[in-house]
């Protein structure tokens, strides 16, 4: 009974070990394969890129995933289903000033894309390296989905502080909005280029704070 105790208690410690072997494996493909994306183009990057630059064989790569399009579409989940998470979660409150819930936004992107290199990475990835078509719909779905969900909570929002003259009432409140979402689009854009990278940074308060006087009127 000891000794079958021992081998079950062992055999729990090998599992545990490979179950953490693979997950740092997958960890470290994912990581890989965004810096080769962004930096070479989704479209040219090949599996036999990724394998020798993690110093990894196919056969390892193809155990976590069935293809490039696989890895996509796990980074998409990762860096773009987390910030549609934070939005769901952490955006809106009924009855909050309008200008203080379009802060909260700001911060959001900020934080989440503008502030975050791994983030900023994948938004270079769907900027400008690769193009949306039939073999990765999955990432225009959910792209499309941040894009409805900004839309409507930022015109309710908008439109919510028109109605209390909180956003000036000149201007209609689906051109802000969109203005407002071009806006923050924008601003990954110019940084994945290098330029001003660090003035936007530093000067993150400033620009905030300036667009909400724009708003307020």
């Amino acid at each position: 009974m000891y000794v079958n105790l021992r081998h079950i208690i062992y055999g729990v410690i090998i599992l545990r070990k490979i179950k953490k072997d693979a997950e740092q494996t997958k960890a470290l493909i994912l990581k890989v394969a965004l810096n080769i994306f962004s930096e070479k183009s989704y479209e040219i990057s090949t599996l036999n890129d990724i394998a020798s630059a993690a110093g990894l064989t196919r056969g390892a790569i193809y155990w976590h995933f069935k293809d490039k399009n696989d890895i996509l579409k796990e980074l998409t989940t990762i860096h773009l289903g987390e910030f549609l998470n934070k939005l769901n979660f952490q955006l809106y409150i009924e009855g909050e000033d309008s200008l203080k819930t379009i802060k909260k936004l700001f911060d959001l992107y900020f934080e989440h894309f503008l502030d975050n290199e791994s983030n900023m990475k994948f938004k270079k990835i769907i900027d400008g390296k690769m193009s949306f078509n039939e073999n990765n719909p999955f990432v225009l779905e959910i792209f499309k989905e941040i894009i409805d969900k900004l839309l409507y909570d930022l015109n309710q929002t908008i439109s919510y502080g028109q109605g209390r003259n909180e956003i000036r009432k000149d201007i209609d409140a689906t051109f802000l909005t969109t203005t407002i979402i071009s806006l923050l689009m924008g601003l990954d854009k110019i940084m994945n280029l290098n330029k001003h990278y660090e003035n936007i940074l530093n000067n993150r308060e400033k620009f905030i704070q300036d667009t909400l006087a724009i708003l307020k009127g």
